[in-house]
């Protein structure tokens, strides 16, 4: 699915426990939304459990709960919905990468977009 060969991940990959401390440093005590929190959350377990660190030290949220805070700021639910859904659409009529960089960036252009909507 992501294209990352053994090889590959073995000549450019991190250590687990670096990147945990490097996740933990950035993330805790802030917000973190994933479009799939059961999914991602299952994998920062694992990480945060392979490093040492408690599994819930950080959680997360799911992205829409951020999507129709952005749009509730300037309209009500259902223009809110609407909106959301329309952004969505675009947004997803991209080409999709599979790599975590490329989902985060969708995920931020929606959020972004309904942020800064008037």
């Amino acid at each position: 699915m992501h294209g990352i060969s053994r090889e590959q991940l073995d000549r450019d990959g991190e250590a687990h426990d670096v990147v945990c401390a490097r996740l933990v440093q950035v993330f805790e005590g802030n917000v973190v939304y994933a479009s799939a929190p059961s999914w991602d959350g299952h994998w920062l377990s694992m990480l945060l459990r392979a490093a040492g660190r408690p599994r819930h030290l950080l959680r997360l949220k799911d992205s829409e709960e951020a999507f129709v805070t952005a749009a509730r700021q300037h309209v009500g639910a259902k223009i809110a919905a609407e909106r959301i859904a329309e952004v969505r659409q675009r947004v997803n009529a991209l080409p999709v990468m599979h790599r975590a960089v490329d989902d985060a960036r969708r995920e931020w252009s929606i959020w972004r977009q309904l942020s800064k909507w008037r």
